[in-house]
């Protein structure tokens, strides 16, 4: 199967599809997962992984909508992507807290 084809459970390839684990990683953080009492963990799991995905990808300022900007980066005004960033990185903090508390 392709990644990213129609019939791809979009959980279970990033779930286990942790290119930098090695085996026994991806074992224990698997039997760490199944021994969770959580609802939903997979689908918080997720989330989780794209926020921090989607904040490594945003804090590079090329990544950044619209047309590409002449001025110099340090020039440019970032209060409205700061933000996004705390509200994103406060989400995440809240799913971690989840997961401690339920291990």
């Amino acid at each position: 199967m392709l990644p990213g084809s129609p019939s791809e459970d979009p959980y279970s390839a990033l779930l286990s599809g942790t290119r930098t684990l090695h085996r026994e990683q991806r074992t224990l953080r698997d039997n760490w997962l199944a021994s969770l009492k959580l609802e939903n963990k997979d689908e918080i799991l997720f989330e989780f992984k794209v926020l921090l995905k989607a904040t490594a990808c945003f804090s590079n300022p090329r990544n950044h909508p619209g047309p590409p900007r002449r001025a110099a980066v340090v020039t440019q005004d970032f209060r409205l992507a700061h933000i996004t960033l705390f509200e994103g990185g406060r989400l995440s903090s809240n799913v971690n807290r989840i997961y401690r508390a339920r291990s």
